[in-house]
Order: C-alpha cells, then sequence, then structure tokens
C-alpha cells in the first residue's frame, strides 16, 4: 500500500496569536497521523487548495524551506523501507525519521560511551 504526504494548515485548532499550525499529514492504509512542522500561519496567508503559503506570508520562503526538507526526509525513509522490501506502519516511519540510528564502529561507540560515563560523572 501506498503512503500519501500532505502538508495541511490545520484549521481546527486555532493558537492565542491567531495563527493556525502547519503540519505534515501522512496517510497509509487508510490510517493518518500529523506531525507538526512547528509552524504556523494565518489563515488568511494560506492557499488551501494548494497546500502553501500565499504570497503575502511574510515567512513564505522559511516555511516552504522546512516543509520541502521535512517532506524529503520523510520520502527518502518511505523509499528506503521500498528498497529494502519492509512492511512498516506510519509510526515506525515517524520514529525512524525523527530519531535516527547512527550507524558507527566499536572504536566510534566506545569513545561515545566513554565521552557519556564522564558527562554522568561530572554532574554528580
Amino acid at each position: 500500500m501506498n503512503t500519501y504526504l500532505d502538508v495541511v494548515c490545520y484549521r481546527s485548532k486555532i493558537h492565542a496569536d491567531g495563527t493556525s499550525p502547519i503540519m505534515l499529514r501522512l496517510t497509509k492504509d487508510g490510517k493518518r497521523k500529523y506531525i507538526s512542522l512547528h509552524l504556523s500561519a494565518n489563515q488568511s496567508q494560506w492557499d488551501f487548495k494548494k497546500n502553501t503559503p500565499k504570497r503575502n506570508c511574510p515567512d513564505r520562503d522559511a516555511i516552504i524551506s522546512v516543509i520541502e526538507r521535512k517532506s524529503k526526509q520523510y520520502r527518502e525513509q518511505i523509499t528506503q523501507f521500498k528498497v529494502e522490501g519492509k512492511d512498516y506502519t506510519l509510526e515506525t516511519l515517524v520514529q525512524r525519521v525523527e530519531n535516527p540510528v547512527r550507524q558507527m564502529n566499536f572504536g566510534e561507540y566506545l569513545d561515545y560511551f566513554t565521552q557519556q560515563l564522564k558527562e554522568e560523572n561530572r554532574y554528580r
């Protein structure tokens, strides 16, 4: 089953400053999951048909940049799952993108582990 990725301005929630959050909507197997981009925009500055900020939005370029970067991360992970032939859920997709596993050899892990121990002992 395909996974769909859309950007939406969440109309039903309005912040105290009058803006609405901008979120990624992931859809797979009829299930939806919303991921916050930690951005918001006035509904009057959002094009709901194209799901992009309008030209009069003051932070338009920054918003588009964040949307493209985050969308690219999710699309790359979806492609990686497909190439590997792994079945995944929306939860595993989000977990893999938001908390990536870093590959390291034993020497790098040993350095990392000793650094963590030093930091723990420093705060005792």
